[in-house]
């Protein structure tokens, strides 16, 4: 079995993974967590200013846990996720911090083109419609 260092290197160069999430950046050289996009050295800081971590490649001794986390995120996952909607090719250019900053912050921290989770629908009992359902019933007041 693979080392997860080696692991985490090949999930790198996965097409989806070799250039950085956040911005046009062709290179991406961390891992940016808790969301597990791979991310270019400027944005990689610009992350860690926003108080996200973001590990180097091949600084980071990685664990398979790391190795799992990584594999069920990476950029294809968090894009489906993270920018539901958004049009990846208006990303912002590499060499603007500033409108890295502000995309950051509205896919992040605003959670602006995140995707809603369904929720489901639960039927309620007709006595768990009632606002008292300890208080008796209509015919039974009208005896006491």
């Amino acid at each position: 079995m693979p080392k997860p260092d080696e692991e985490v290197s090949k999930l790198k160069r996965l097409r989806s993974n070799k250039k950085c999430f956040t911005c046009k950046s062709g290179v991406s050289s961390y891992v940016a967590t808790p969301h597990n996009v791979f991310v270019c050295d400027t944005c990689g800081g610009i992350l860690r200013e926003s108080g996200f971590k973001a590990k180097g490649i091949a600084m980071t001794s990685w664990t398979l846990a790391d190795v799992k986390n990584i594999k069920e995120g990476g950029n294809k996952n968090a894009k489906k996720y993270l920018l539901k909607g958004f049009d990846t090719e208006k990303l912002p250019d590499s060499n603007d911090s500033t409108a890295i900053r502000a995309f950051i912050r509205d896919v992040f921290l605003d959670k602006k083109y995140q995707r809603k989770k369904k929720t489901k629908k639960t039927r309620r009992s007709p006595a768990a419609s009632r606002s008292d359902v300890s208080e008796p019933a209509p015919e039974a007041k009208a005896k006491a």
